[in-house]
Protein backbone atom coordinates (compact mmCIF):
# COMPACT_ATOMS: atom_id res chain seq x y z
CA UNK A 1 0.00 0.00 0.00
CA UNK A 2 2.84 2.55 1.27
CA UNK A 3 5.05 1.33 -2.26
CA UNK A 4 2.00 2.47 -4.51
CA UNK A 5 1.45 5.68 -3.00
CA UNK A 6 5.09 6.36 -3.21
CA UNK A 7 4.90 5.45 -7.18
CA UNK A 8 1.98 7.71 -7.53
CA UNK A 9 3.59 10.47 -5.59
CA UNK A 10 6.88 10.14 -7.94
CA UNK A 11 4.41 9.61 -10.87
CA UNK A 12 2.10 13.01 -9.77
CA UNK A 13 5.66 14.91 -8.95
CA UNK A 14 7.28 13.47 -12.72
CA UNK A 15 4.29 15.17 -14.02
CA UNK A 16 4.15 18.85 -12.44
CA UNK A 17 7.46 18.81 -13.14
CA UNK A 18 7.10 18.03 -16.89
CA UNK A 19 4.02 20.57 -16.87
CA UNK A 20 6.11 23.06 -15.55
CA UNK A 21 8.74 22.88 -17.33
CA UNK A 22 6.27 23.08 -20.85
CA UNK A 23 3.67 25.59 -19.57
CA UNK A 24 6.71 27.79 -18.13
CA UNK A 25 8.45 29.08 -21.34
CA UNK A 26 4.73 29.05 -22.95
CA UNK A 27 3.70 31.28 -20.44
CA UNK A 28 7.11 33.26 -20.77
CA UNK A 29 6.69 33.24 -24.68
CA UNK A 30 2.96 34.52 -24.64
CA UNK A 31 3.82 37.35 -21.98
CA UNK A 32 6.51 38.61 -24.16
CA UNK A 33 4.12 38.51 -27.76
CA UNK A 34 4.05 34.98 -29.08
CA UNK A 35 1.35 33.39 -30.45
CA UNK A 36 0.89 30.02 -32.25
CA UNK A 37 0.55 30.20 -35.71
CA UNK A 38 -1.27 27.51 -38.16
CA UNK A 39 -0.33 28.65 -41.02
CA UNK A 40 2.23 26.92 -40.47
CA UNK A 41 2.30 25.36 -37.38
CA UNK A 42 5.21 27.26 -35.51
CA UNK A 43 5.35 29.94 -32.86
CA UNK A 44 5.49 33.17 -33.80
CA UNK A 45 6.26 36.85 -32.69
CA UNK A 46 3.09 38.75 -32.89
CA UNK A 47 2.86 42.65 -34.15
CA UNK A 48 0.37 45.51 -33.48
CA UNK A 49 -1.87 48.31 -35.31
CA UNK A 50 -2.05 51.57 -33.44
CA UNK A 51 -4.52 54.03 -35.29
CA UNK A 52 -4.13 57.78 -35.00
CA UNK A 53 -6.63 60.45 -36.33
CA UNK A 54 -9.84 61.93 -36.66
CA UNK A 55 -12.89 61.88 -35.31
CA UNK A 56 -12.56 59.94 -32.15
CA UNK A 57 -15.03 57.90 -32.22
CA UNK A 58 -15.16 55.41 -34.61
CA UNK A 59 -16.12 52.00 -35.96
CA UNK A 60 -13.41 49.85 -37.08
CA UNK A 61 -13.66 46.56 -38.69
CA UNK A 62 -11.00 44.00 -39.36
CA UNK A 63 -10.77 41.27 -41.90
CA UNK A 64 -14.64 41.73 -42.57
CA UNK A 65 -15.14 40.85 -38.91
CA UNK A 66 -17.67 42.31 -37.14
CA UNK A 67 -17.23 45.95 -36.84
CA UNK A 68 -16.71 47.48 -33.14
CA UNK A 69 -16.53 50.60 -31.90
CA UNK A 70 -13.52 52.45 -30.43
CA UNK A 71 -12.02 55.93 -29.49
CA UNK A 72 -8.78 57.06 -31.68
CA UNK A 73 -6.22 56.85 -31.00
CA UNK A 74 -6.36 52.97 -30.54
CA UNK A 75 -4.13 49.93 -30.73
CA UNK A 76 -4.90 46.35 -31.74
CA UNK A 77 -1.78 43.92 -30.19
CA UNK A 78 -0.54 40.14 -30.95
CA UNK A 79 -1.66 40.33 -34.25
CA UNK A 80 0.08 37.10 -35.99
CA UNK A 81 2.30 38.30 -39.24
CA UNK A 82 0.53 39.05 -42.10
CA UNK A 83 -1.99 41.46 -44.09
CA UNK A 84 -4.89 42.83 -42.52
CA UNK A 85 -7.37 44.60 -44.14
CA UNK A 86 -9.55 47.64 -41.79
CA UNK A 87 -12.11 49.44 -43.06
CA UNK A 88 -12.96 52.55 -40.24
CA UNK A 89 -15.75 54.09 -40.40
CA UNK A 90 -18.20 56.92 -38.27
CA UNK A 91 -22.03 58.37 -39.21
CA UNK A 92 -22.12 60.98 -41.47
CA UNK A 93 -18.08 60.29 -42.66
CA UNK A 94 -17.00 58.55 -46.09
CA UNK A 95 -15.32 55.01 -45.29
CA UNK A 96 -11.58 54.41 -44.87
CA UNK A 97 -10.08 51.29 -45.95
CA UNK A 98 -6.87 50.36 -45.77
CA UNK A 99 -4.55 47.08 -46.26
CA UNK A 100 -1.50 46.83 -43.42
CA UNK A 101 1.21 44.65 -43.55
CA UNK A 102 1.60 43.56 -39.83
CA UNK A 103 5.69 42.44 -39.37
CA UNK A 104 6.88 40.15 -36.54
CA UNK A 105 8.00 42.04 -33.36
CA UNK A 106 7.10 45.48 -35.17
CA UNK A 107 4.43 47.97 -34.61
CA UNK A 108 2.58 49.36 -37.62
CA UNK A 109 1.29 53.22 -36.80
CA UNK A 110 -1.07 54.89 -38.71
CA UNK A 111 -1.30 58.74 -37.68
CA UNK A 112 -3.14 61.42 -39.41
CA UNK A 113 -6.04 59.34 -40.40
CA UNK A 114 -8.77 62.08 -41.77
CA UNK A 115 -11.97 60.63 -42.29
CA UNK A 116 -14.10 63.35 -45.35
CA UNK A 117 -17.60 64.54 -44.71
CA UNK A 118 -20.30 62.86 -46.81
CA UNK A 119 -21.98 65.60 -47.50
CA UNK A 120 -19.23 68.35 -46.62
CA UNK A 121 -20.72 71.43 -48.81
CA UNK A 122 -22.84 73.72 -47.52
CA UNK A 123 -24.52 77.36 -49.30
CA UNK A 124 -24.28 80.37 -47.43
CA UNK A 125 -25.77 82.30 -49.69
CA UNK A 126 -27.96 82.34 -53.15
CA UNK A 127 -28.76 85.22 -55.60
CA UNK A 128 -25.61 87.14 -55.80
CA UNK A 129 -24.89 89.24 -58.60
CA UNK A 130 -21.85 88.59 -60.64
CA UNK A 131 -19.97 91.39 -59.16
CA UNK A 132 -19.54 89.32 -56.16
CA UNK A 133 -16.46 88.88 -54.67
CA UNK A 134 -14.86 86.58 -52.04
CA UNK A 135 -12.12 88.38 -49.22
CA UNK A 136 -8.62 86.82 -49.67
CA UNK A 137 -9.75 83.89 -46.87
CA UNK A 138 -13.31 83.20 -48.33
CA UNK A 139 -14.98 84.15 -44.79
CA UNK A 140 -16.80 87.64 -46.32
CA UNK A 141 -18.13 87.87 -49.55
CA UNK A 142 -18.38 91.42 -50.83
CA UNK A 143 -20.74 92.88 -53.99
CA UNK A 144 -22.52 95.70 -55.32
CA UNK A 145 -26.32 96.78 -54.84
CA UNK A 146 -28.10 99.90 -56.05
CA UNK A 147 -24.68 101.67 -55.59
CA UNK A 148 -24.33 100.17 -52.07
CA UNK A 149 -21.11 98.23 -51.34
CA UNK A 150 -22.65 95.27 -49.13
CA UNK A 151 -20.55 92.79 -47.26
CA UNK A 152 -21.73 89.76 -45.44
CA UNK A 153 -20.00 87.07 -42.81
CA UNK A 154 -21.64 83.72 -42.59
CA UNK A 155 -22.82 85.32 -39.41
CA UNK A 156 -22.88 89.56 -39.71
CA UNK A 157 -23.96 91.45 -43.03
CA UNK A 158 -23.23 95.12 -43.50
CA UNK A 159 -24.27 98.13 -46.33
CA UNK A 160 -22.80 101.06 -47.30
CA UNK A 161 -23.71 104.52 -47.90
CA UNK A 162 -25.10 105.15 -51.21
CA UNK A 163 -21.54 106.04 -53.54
CA UNK A 164 -22.53 107.09 -56.66
CA UNK A 165 -21.34 105.94 -60.00
CA UNK A 166 -20.31 103.10 -57.95
CA UNK A 167 -18.98 100.39 -60.95
CA UNK A 168 -16.22 97.33 -59.06
CA UNK A 169 -14.90 96.47 -56.17
CA UNK A 170 -11.94 94.82 -54.68
CA UNK A 171 -11.08 93.43 -51.38
CA UNK A 172 -8.22 95.19 -49.68
CA UNK A 173 -4.76 92.72 -49.25
CA UNK A 174 -5.71 91.98 -45.64
CA UNK A 175 -9.48 91.54 -46.28
CA UNK A 176 -10.39 93.75 -43.56
CA UNK A 177 -11.97 96.70 -46.27
CA UNK A 178 -13.27 97.13 -49.60
CA UNK A 179 -12.57 99.07 -52.23
CA UNK A 180 -14.78 101.02 -54.59
CA UNK A 181 -14.21 102.11 -58.00
CA UNK A 182 -16.02 104.08 -60.92
CA UNK A 183 -16.05 102.87 -64.40
CA UNK A 184 -12.48 104.26 -65.21
CA UNK A 185 -11.37 102.19 -61.81
CA UNK A 186 -10.37 105.48 -59.72
CA UNK A 187 -11.33 104.34 -56.40
CA UNK A 188 -14.44 105.93 -54.77
CA UNK A 189 -14.66 104.79 -51.78
CA UNK A 190 -13.70 102.23 -48.72
CA UNK A 191 -16.02 100.49 -46.81
CA UNK A 192 -14.63 98.01 -43.95
CA UNK A 193 -15.99 94.78 -42.40
CA UNK A 194 -16.75 96.92 -39.31
CA UNK A 195 -18.99 98.89 -41.15
CA UNK A 196 -16.48 101.90 -41.20
CA UNK A 197 -17.02 103.87 -44.62
CA UNK A 198 -15.36 106.82 -45.92
CA UNK A 199 -15.48 108.03 -49.34
CA UNK A 200 -11.91 108.73 -51.54
CA UNK A 201 -11.82 112.05 -52.67
CA UNK A 202 -11.23 112.22 -56.60
CA UNK A 203 -7.87 113.86 -58.01
CA UNK A 204 -7.42 115.34 -61.86
CA UNK A 205 -4.85 112.87 -62.36
CA UNK A 206 -5.50 109.41 -63.46
CA UNK A 207 -4.82 106.81 -60.43
CA UNK A 208 -3.28 103.43 -61.36
CA UNK A 209 -4.39 101.27 -58.23
CA UNK A 210 -1.76 98.75 -56.80
CA UNK A 211 -3.55 97.54 -53.65
CA UNK A 212 -4.75 98.54 -49.88
CA UNK A 213 -5.00 97.45 -46.35
CA UNK A 214 -7.61 98.71 -43.86
CA UNK A 215 -5.54 101.73 -42.74
CA UNK A 216 -4.50 102.72 -46.13
CA UNK A 217 -4.57 102.87 -50.13
CA UNK A 218 -1.84 102.59 -53.10
CA UNK A 219 -1.70 104.20 -56.15
CA UNK A 220 0.49 105.29 -59.28
CA UNK A 221 0.10 108.00 -61.19
CA UNK A 222 3.08 108.01 -64.07
CA UNK A 223 6.03 107.79 -61.89
CA UNK A 224 4.53 108.91 -59.00
CA UNK A 225 3.66 107.11 -56.25
CA UNK A 226 0.53 108.19 -53.59
CA UNK A 227 -0.87 106.66 -50.56
CA UNK A 228 -4.18 107.63 -49.57
CA UNK A 229 -4.48 107.82 -45.49
CA UNK A 230 -6.53 110.39 -43.15
CA UNK A 231 -8.86 111.26 -45.55
CA UNK A 232 -5.90 112.82 -48.22
CA UNK A 233 -3.76 111.76 -50.93
CA UNK A 234 -0.09 112.74 -50.31
CA UNK A 235 3.56 111.88 -52.91
CA UNK A 236 5.30 109.25 -51.77
CA UNK A 237 8.79 111.03 -51.82
CA UNK A 238 10.55 107.43 -52.94
CA UNK A 239 12.55 107.54 -56.27
CA UNK A 240 14.33 104.32 -58.06
CA UNK A 241 11.45 102.40 -57.91
CA UNK A 242 10.87 98.87 -59.09
CA UNK A 243 8.29 97.70 -57.35
CA UNK A 244 6.08 98.52 -54.21
CA UNK A 245 3.59 96.49 -52.49
CA UNK A 246 1.15 97.00 -49.46
CA UNK A 247 1.34 94.30 -46.80
CA UNK A 248 -1.21 94.12 -43.60
CA UNK A 249 1.12 96.99 -41.99
CA UNK A 250 3.69 98.65 -44.30
CA UNK A 251 4.88 99.74 -47.62
CA UNK A 252 7.10 97.34 -49.23
CA UNK A 253 9.82 99.59 -51.58
CA UNK A 254 12.16 97.19 -53.84
CA UNK A 255 14.82 99.49 -55.93
CA UNK A 256 18.74 99.96 -56.73
CA UNK A 257 20.76 101.72 -54.44
CA UNK A 258 23.69 104.25 -55.86
CA UNK A 259 26.01 100.87 -56.03
CA UNK A 260 23.89 99.49 -58.35
CA UNK A 261 22.43 96.95 -55.62
CA UNK A 262 18.82 95.67 -54.84
CA UNK A 263 17.64 97.19 -51.91
CA UNK A 264 13.97 95.99 -49.87
CA UNK A 265 12.82 98.72 -47.60
CA UNK A 266 9.64 98.88 -44.85
CA UNK A 267 7.49 101.86 -44.74
CA UNK A 268 5.34 102.49 -42.15
CA UNK A 269 1.83 104.67 -42.88
CA UNK A 270 3.92 107.83 -41.67
CA UNK A 271 6.35 106.71 -44.37
CA UNK A 272 8.91 106.71 -41.75
CA UNK A 273 11.74 103.61 -43.18
CA UNK A 274 11.31 101.13 -40.63
CA UNK A 275 14.08 98.44 -42.49
CA UNK A 276 16.36 98.12 -44.96
CA UNK A 277 18.19 95.23 -46.27
CA UNK A 278 19.91 94.07 -49.18
CA UNK A 279 19.28 91.63 -51.37
CA UNK A 280 21.40 88.70 -54.03
CA UNK A 281 21.93 90.11 -57.07
CA UNK A 282 18.46 89.59 -59.21
CA UNK A 283 17.79 90.45 -63.11
CA UNK A 284 14.23 91.45 -63.74
CA UNK A 285 13.13 90.87 -59.82
CA UNK A 286 10.16 90.58 -58.94
CA UNK A 287 8.38 91.64 -55.53
CA UNK A 288 5.33 89.98 -54.09
CA UNK A 289 3.72 89.43 -51.05
CA UNK A 290 0.56 87.58 -50.08
CA UNK A 291 -0.15 85.98 -46.12
CA UNK A 292 1.91 88.15 -44.12
CA UNK A 293 4.49 86.38 -46.47
CA UNK A 294 7.21 88.49 -48.82
CA UNK A 295 9.44 87.13 -51.48
CA UNK A 296 11.63 87.78 -54.44
CA UNK A 297 10.53 86.12 -58.08
CA UNK A 298 14.10 86.15 -59.67
CA UNK A 299 12.98 85.83 -63.55
CA UNK A 300 16.96 85.64 -65.06
CA UNK A 301 17.96 82.46 -62.75
CA UNK A 302 14.29 80.91 -62.40
CA UNK A 303 14.65 80.99 -58.51
CA UNK A 304 12.37 82.47 -55.71
CA UNK A 305 13.99 84.00 -52.17
CA UNK A 306 11.77 83.51 -49.51
CA UNK A 307 12.17 86.09 -46.81
CA UNK A 308 11.94 84.64 -43.05
CA UNK A 309 11.76 86.93 -40.12
CA UNK A 310 15.17 86.44 -37.86
CA UNK A 311 15.18 88.16 -34.30
CA UNK A 312 15.14 91.59 -35.63
CA UNK A 313 15.73 91.11 -39.17
CA UNK A 314 15.48 88.91 -42.41
CA UNK A 315 17.29 85.53 -43.55
CA UNK A 316 17.05 84.94 -47.32
CA UNK A 317 16.17 81.37 -48.29
CA UNK A 318 16.67 80.52 -51.60
CA UNK A 319 14.12 77.92 -53.91
CA UNK A 320 15.21 76.76 -57.24
CA UNK A 321 11.94 77.22 -58.74
CA UNK A 322 9.23 80.05 -59.39
CA UNK A 323 6.22 79.97 -56.98
CA UNK A 324 3.70 82.79 -57.12
CA UNK A 325 1.26 82.12 -54.24
CA UNK A 326 1.95 81.20 -50.37
CA UNK A 327 -0.37 79.93 -48.19
CA UNK A 328 0.16 79.00 -44.38
CA UNK A 329 -0.93 75.39 -42.95
CA UNK A 330 -2.99 75.01 -40.08
CA UNK A 331 -1.15 74.07 -36.72
CA UNK A 332 2.18 74.12 -38.31
CA UNK A 333 5.12 76.51 -39.44
CA UNK A 334 4.88 75.07 -42.80
CA UNK A 335 4.21 76.92 -45.95
CA UNK A 336 2.46 75.54 -49.22
CA UNK A 337 3.98 78.01 -51.99
CA UNK A 338 2.48 77.26 -55.73
CA UNK A 339 2.38 78.30 -59.11
CA UNK A 340 0.26 77.22 -62.08
CA UNK A 341 1.22 73.88 -62.62
CA UNK A 342 3.03 72.73 -59.46
CA UNK A 343 3.03 72.96 -55.39
CA UNK A 344 5.92 72.28 -52.78
CA UNK A 345 6.04 72.34 -49.34
CA UNK A 346 8.64 73.99 -47.41
CA UNK A 347 9.45 73.71 -43.34
CA UNK A 348 10.34 75.98 -41.33
CA UNK A 349 14.14 75.28 -41.65
CA UNK A 350 13.98 75.55 -45.59
CA UNK A 351 13.96 71.87 -46.81
CA UNK A 352 11.27 71.69 -49.37
CA UNK A 353 9.44 68.70 -51.12
CA UNK A 354 7.44 68.85 -54.39
CA UNK A 355 3.62 67.79 -53.19
CA UNK A 356 1.62 68.28 -56.39
CA UNK A 357 2.05 68.74 -60.39
CA UNK A 358 -1.34 69.11 -62.67
CA UNK A 359 -1.25 69.47 -65.95
CA UNK A 360 -4.32 71.31 -66.83
CA UNK A 361 -5.44 74.54 -65.21
CA UNK A 362 -7.19 74.53 -61.84
CA UNK A 363 -8.83 76.82 -59.83
CA UNK A 364 -6.86 76.65 -56.73
CA UNK A 365 -4.89 74.30 -54.80
CA UNK A 366 -5.74 74.60 -51.20
CA UNK A 367 -3.26 71.89 -48.90
CA UNK A 368 -6.00 72.06 -46.04
CA UNK A 369 -4.27 70.28 -43.02
CA UNK A 370 -3.88 66.93 -41.97
CA UNK A 371 -2.05 66.04 -45.37
CA UNK A 372 -5.31 66.76 -46.95
CA UNK A 373 -4.38 68.23 -50.62
CA UNK A 374 -7.66 69.91 -52.53
CA UNK A 375 -7.13 70.79 -55.95
CA UNK A 376 -10.32 72.81 -57.10
CA UNK A 377 -11.39 72.42 -60.38
CA UNK A 378 -14.04 73.97 -62.22
CA UNK A 379 -16.76 71.47 -61.86
CA UNK A 380 -15.08 69.36 -59.55
CA UNK A 381 -12.99 69.14 -55.95
CA UNK A 382 -10.35 66.29 -55.69
CA UNK A 383 -9.67 65.54 -52.78
CA UNK A 384 -6.29 63.80 -52.40
CA UNK A 385 -4.76 62.10 -48.75
CA UNK A 386 -0.87 62.62 -49.11
CA UNK A 387 0.44 60.36 -46.92
CA UNK A 388 -1.91 57.38 -47.49
CA UNK A 389 -2.98 58.21 -51.25
CA UNK A 390 -6.62 58.28 -50.66
CA UNK A 391 -8.64 60.49 -53.38
CA UNK A 392 -12.15 61.35 -53.15
CA UNK A 393 -14.02 63.93 -55.64
CA UNK A 394 -16.72 65.99 -55.01
CA UNK A 395 -18.82 67.05 -58.03
CA UNK A 396 -19.69 71.06 -58.07
CA UNK A 397 -21.22 72.85 -61.17
CA UNK A 398 -19.82 75.82 -62.48
CA UNK A 399 -17.61 76.21 -59.62
CA UNK A 400 -15.60 79.81 -60.08
CA UNK A 401 -13.53 80.59 -57.12
CA UNK A 402 -12.50 79.86 -53.95
CA UNK A 403 -10.17 80.73 -50.80
CA UNK A 404 -8.92 79.23 -47.65
CA UNK A 405 -9.15 80.55 -44.06
CA UNK A 406 -6.67 78.91 -42.85
CA UNK A 407 -8.83 76.60 -41.02
CA UNK A 408 -8.19 72.88 -41.40
CA UNK A 409 -10.41 71.23 -43.38
CA UNK A 410 -12.08 74.52 -44.56
CA UNK A 411 -12.48 76.89 -47.31
CA UNK A 412 -14.80 78.57 -49.32
CA UNK A 413 -16.17 79.40 -52.65
CA UNK A 414 -18.21 80.85 -55.40
CA UNK A 415 -20.37 78.88 -57.97
CA UNK A 416 -22.72 80.53 -60.66
CA UNK A 417 -26.34 80.55 -59.87
CA UNK A 418 -27.93 80.69 -63.23
CA UNK A 419 -27.46 83.84 -64.03
CA UNK A 420 -26.32 85.12 -60.72
CA UNK A 421 -23.72 83.19 -58.02
CA UNK A 422 -23.78 81.51 -55.39
CA UNK A 423 -21.66 81.52 -51.90
CA UNK A 424 -20.74 78.38 -50.59
CA UNK A 425 -18.90 76.52 -47.52
CA UNK A 426 -16.81 72.95 -47.98
CA UNK A 427 -16.45 71.56 -44.79
CA UNK A 428 -14.39 68.51 -45.28
CA UNK A 429 -13.61 67.40 -41.49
Amino acid sequence: MFDMELKHRRILALSFLFIFFIIAPLTVLYANGFRINLKPLQITKTGSISLFGEPKNVLIEINDDEPDSFNLPKSFRYLLPGNYKINISANQYLDWPIEVNVKAGESSNLSNIQLIKDNPISTLMTGLPNNAKLSPSGEWIAWILDEKIQVSSENKKNESQKVKGLASIVWANDGQAVIGFNATNQPLAKFSIEAKFEMIPQQTQKFEFLGANLNFLLAKEKNNYFIFQDSIWTLLPLTDILEIKITNDNILVLNIDDQNQNTLSWYNPTLKLQRKINLPATNGAELLSENNHIWILDNSQNRSLLLVPEFSNYKILEFPFRFEHIQNIPNTKDLFVYNQNSAWLINEHGDYSIVSRWSESVIKPILLGNQTLAIIGNNEILLRNLQYNKSFTFKVKDLESADFANKNGIFYFTAKDGDLRSWQKAEFF
